[in-house]
């Protein structure tokens, strides 16, 4: 219920422990080197944590078609895959070719006159994708970044 006091480093008064400023001499507490440490360790282990999210992901084995993570077995595709995808083939075609469902991006029209974008994570670079457009069931366009 009590503060402790210290003392002042301007005027050497008694002061609360929690207080901002000393209130004989109006001078700014500082913080004490013990918060200073703890405030320096708790930005190392969030940093450190950061970095393992981001890194944790793109770890992979020789095998660049897929990621080997232990914490994720996702399909990923390469350049090489990217590469093979042609106009003209259907989504089942380009589907079976990179050994996974895409993620539907954007879809407009009915039947026969439909046109939709996938997308598919890549291997490479942070956010390495493919995307691929598709109209009445055909690849008209491809963009990709980062693959590798």
């Amino acid at each position: 219920m009590f503060n402790k006091l210290t003392k002042c480093r301007v005027c050497g008064k008694d002061v609360a422990d929690n207080a901002l400023i000393c209130p004989h001499c109006g001078a700014k507490r500082g913080l004490t080197s013990q918060e200073q440490g703890a405030i320096v360790a708790i930005i190392i282990v969030v940093t450190l944590f950061a970095a393992i999210l981001i890194i944790r992901p793109f770890k992979s084995s020789t095998n660049t078609n897929t990621s080997t993570s232990t914490y994720s077995q996702e399909i990923l595709i390469d350049y090489n895959t990217f590469t093979q995808i042609r106009n003209g083939m259907t989504y089942k075609q380009v589907e079976k070719l990179i050994g996974k469902e895409g993620t539907l991006l954007s879809s407009y029209g009915e039947g026969e006159y439909n046109t939709f974008i996938m997308q598919w994570n890549g291997y490479g670079t942070i956010g390495a994708n493919a995307t691929v457009t598709f109209q009445n069931n055909k690849v008209i366009s491809k963009a990709q970044f980062g693959l590798k």
